[in-house]
């Protein structure tokens, strides 16, 4: 994870705020449920969530099939 990240965390923190920066490789299933327990178990919910991955396809993440995340990961 980028120190920016950790930074900004820290920052909404000090405003008295929760904040817990995550990375993963979000190619890997595993990965993916592993990052979803990671944040929501904290909190038991997740209310903000930044996707920083890079690809473009413009319909919704919820409509993406696991082969629509696969070709984008190639």
């Amino acid at each position: 994870m980028g120190d920016e990240a950790r930074e900004i965390s820290e920052q909404i923190r000090a405003l008295g705020r929760r904040s817990l920066p995550l990375s993963g490789d979000l190619s890997q299933r595993a990965a993916q449920d592993a990052l979803i327990t990671k944040a929501a178990g904290p909190y038991g919910r997740i209310d903000i969530l930044v996707n920083n991955a890079g690809m473009i396809r413009r319909a919704p993440a919820v409509e993406y099939s696991d082969a629509d995340w696969d070709v984008a990961s190639r």
